[in-house]
Parts: C-alpha cells; sequence; structure tokens
C-alpha cells in the first residue's frame, strides 16, 4: 500500500510539473506570435543610440481561437542585457491584406495622453500586387505634453535577419 501510494503522489507531482511548465509561458508575459528583427532606418531623441530592436506580436490568452496578438513587445538589446516594453494594442486595421497594427502605452489619469505610440505595418500576408520591399514596417514615436513629438525611431525589417 505505501509503494502505491508514493508512486501515485509522484505520478501526481510530475503531471503537476508538466502542466505548470506548459502554461509558465502565458504567466511570464504570454505567446509570441511572430517577431522580427528590426532595422533602424532612422531616430530621433532617446532613439538615436538603439540598434539592435525587435518587436514581437504577442497575445495573453493561450486558449484563444485564432490567437489575434493582444500586444507589441518592443525589445532592444544594450551590452549583454535585454529591455522589453509591452504595448497594447488598441487597434488593428486590415488593408489589403496587409495588418496595421497600433499599440499605446497612455499615462495614468483623466486626460490619459498617449506617451508612446508604435504603429506596425505586417505586410506578410499582403494579396495586392504592388512591391513592398519589407514585410514589417514601424514607427516608434515618444510625445511630450501637448502631443508634441519628443522622439521617434522609423524601422523596417530585413527579413533576412530573423531572431
Amino acid at each position: 500500500m505505501k509503494q502505491k501510494t508514493i508512486i501515485f503522489l509522484l505520478s501526481f507531482l510530475s503531471t503537476l510539473s508538466v502542466w505548470a511548465t506548459e502554461f509558465s509561458n502565458d504567466l511570464t508575459g504570454g505567446y509570441e506570435l511572430d517577431s522580427k528583427k528590426m532595422l533602424v532606418v532612422q531616430a530621433s531623441g532617446i532613439y538615436k543610440d538603439m540598434d539592435v530592436v525587435y518587436l514581437s506580436l504577442m497575445n495573453l490568452n493561450p486558449m484563444e481561437i485564432g490567437m489575434v496578438p493582444t500586444y507589441i513587445r518592443f525589445t532592444y538589446v544594450t551590452g549583454n542585457l535585454n529591455w522589453y516594453t509591452d504595448f497594447p494594442i488598441v487597434g488593428i486595421e486590415d488593408s489589403c491584406g496587409s495588418k496595421k497594427y497600433t499599440a499605446q502605452v497612455r499615462l495614468p489619469g483623466p486626460q490619459g495622453r498617449v506617451e508612446t505610440e508604435i504603429v506596425l505595418f505586417d505586410h506578410s500576408k499582403r494579396e495586392c500586387l504592388d512591391y513592398i520591399s519589407s514585410t514589417w514596417k514601424a514607427t516608434v514615436s515618444q510625445f511630450g505634453w501637448g502631443h508634441t513629438l519628443v522622439s521617434e525611431m522609423i524601422l523596417e525589417s530585413d527579413d533576412s535577419l530573423r531572431r
């Protein structure tokens, strides 16, 4: 009887461990749907010294059918450290198969002014016949008071540079 109890307990713990491992990705920041290393085309303000930038389309809900992105993860590398910020997606538009994702971080308060915004164009499923040089193009903008532009970065994916 003692041996059966020990076997049952070990079996239960290993099952629990597998279940926790499966869902730990959701608890630590969601699921990556797609990610690209981006080339910095132009940068100003706080973005002018950033060379290595990644954008990732993320989803917080692993059980969602269709896995629509819920936020964009902006990652940049300085030295040996990866820094990232998650931007909730506030709008998705579809035109000719290309998707336009708008993600924003707003300051707390009644006005909730936009502090930083990412506009990402995903042309990977484009249906129109016009030529688009890279599959992802993005603009990262930081705003000051009165919605004045403080810093801006223009990015394009180089599809040979996968993460």
